[in-house]
């Protein structure tokens, strides 16, 4: 084979034989390589798997009993367990001196309510405006009727007619219904029958008038009434 000539092997086949070699020698380095990665790595482990010395043990001394963290427990007492027993005490009671008489309490002294006021009943309207009048100066004329009897209703026109002569006259027609309404004025008068013409002047007089009365009649009553008032 060496003495064959390489100018005689065909240049395929040389190309061939060259890849080979430079195959082999990539696969060769690459081996190293790898074997060379192995080793360094298991030395590796082999360092961090050597344990470290360990530390030396300090040996503390113990603490006290009196200064342990832990309280002692208390001796329990055999007889401890009984249920507690409960003091009463009783106040000391004062014996009263011999021949100390006791002394009477003092009542509180209330003071004394005000008595209520009385409060008057206020006047019907009626009987304010009859005050009312009279205060004026004027002479009231209450004319008591029954607007459905004949003679009852020619007394009350008489009334209007002097009334309406006369300014000076207050004219009040009522029927015996309404009496209550003037309060004193007609409660003073007994008043049984109708037409009844009672004249008020201001000094609280007051004449009385039964059945039928005439014009001039109750003038006279009026001039009277103003006479006494004077």
């Amino acid at each position: 084979m060496s003495s064959i000539s390489l100018s005689r092997i065909p240049r395929r086949i040389q190309l061939l034989l060259l890849a080979v070699v430079v195959l082999a020698v990539l696969w060769v380095a690459v081996l190293h390589k790898v074997v060379n990665s192995s080793s360094s790595s298991s030395e590796t482990a082999t360092v961090a798997a050597k344990p470290k010395p360990a530390a030396p043990l300090i040996h503390r001394p113990a603490a006290p009993a009196h200064l342990s963290r832990t309280a002692p427990k208390a001796a329990v007492h055999p007889l401890s367990r009984s249920a507690p027993q409960t003091s009463v005490h009783h106040p000391a009671t004062v014996a009263p001196r011999l021949g100390a008489r006791p002394r009477p309490a003092t009542p509180a002294r209330v003071a004394p309510r005000p008595a209520p006021k009385r409060v008057a009943p206020a006047k019907p309207a009626a009987a304010q405006a009859v005050e009312r009048e009279l205060g004026e100066g004027k002479v009231v004329m209450l004319v008591v009727y029954d607007p459905e009897a004949t003679t009852d209703r020619l007394v009350a026109g008489e009334a209007r007619a002097l009334a309406a002569r006369d300014h000076g006259v207050a004219l009040h027609l009522l029927t015996p219904a309404e009496l209550g309404a003037y309060g004193t004025y007609t409660a003073k008068a007994l008043i049984t029958e109708t037409p009844t013409v009672l004249v008020l002047s201001g000094n609280g007089r007051a004449s009385e008038l039964t059945g039928y009365a005439e014009g001039p009649v109750l003038e006279e009553a009026v001039a009277l009434a103003r006479q006494g008032g004077r």
